[in-house]
């Protein structure tokens, strides 16, 4: 089912005098109040399993509520607030999550395929297992610190400045994604597979990772932490 909806203005009264406009977003003649920039605006109710919503802005918005099946393709969720809100067994497809603000934020059984996430600061997260999976996305100075990620996926991604510290990262698997300037530190990587990676770098001694799946020539890299010199 895909959700079309369209969008007024109306004027409202918050109170005392105060005369502001409310911006309206209809879907299914149903609707809720979410506090915006300009006082409170209505968005669309988005928690019906198998809703598919394609194209929406949600740019320097409020999306607080649960949603549940919910796939969201090519919507830009640049600077929105999605402090509270659960995701669960949701897609997004081809979306913009820059800067995207998630405390408190829930995410089960959600995958991200060929979305930019930048500047998220996932470690905002409520600290159950991160359920997420990563594929074919861009992910730049996301921070994944300290949290349990468990088998998570991040498959022919560019994982480009991130930081895994002290994060549990047991069985991740990183098959083709690119690794640039990312960063771990105490981390848990045992079982994790880097095998089919490229340019990671993380110190053998500082990090638990027996079962640890790596290859040649990446693996060469990781000696640099010894300070031994391969000819």
């Amino acid at each position: 089912m895909t959700v079309t909806c369209r969008k007024q203005f109306v004027h409202g009264i918050l109170g005392a005098g105060e005369v502001i406009d409310l911006e309206l977003f209809f879907s299914h003649d149903l609707y809720l109040p979410v506090r915006g920039d300009k006082g409170y605006f209505f968005s669309e109710v988005m928690n019906e399993a198998g809703t598919t919503i394609k194209g929406k802005d949600f740019s320097s918005r409020s999306v607080r509520e649960t949603h549940e099946g919910i796939r969201f393709e090519r919507c830009n969720f640049s600077e929105a607030e999605l402090g509270g809100a659960v995701f669960e067994d949701c897609e997004f497809v081809g979306c913009n999550l820059s800067l995207t603000k998630v405390e408190a934020c829930q995410f089960l059984g959600v995958l991200f395929r060929d979305c930019k996430l930048a500047g998220v600061d996932f470690s905002r997260c409520v600290r159950l297992p991160l359920d997420v999976s990563f594929v074919e996305s861009k992910v730049a100075n996301c921070n994944f610190s300290g949290l349990p990620l468990l088998k998570i996926k991040f498959q022919g991604c560019e994982v480009i400045d991130c930081l895994f510290e002290q994060a549990d990262l047991r069985e991740a698997d990183f098959s083709g994604s690119k690794m640039t300037g990312t960063r771990f530190g105490g981390a848990d990587l045992r079982a994790a597979d880097f095998s089919l990676a490229r340019d990671y770098a993380f110190d053998l001694a500082a990090n638990r990772v027996k079962g640890v799946r790596v290859a040649l020539p990446e693996a060469v890299k990781l000696l640099a932490f010894f300070d031994i010199d391969v000819k």
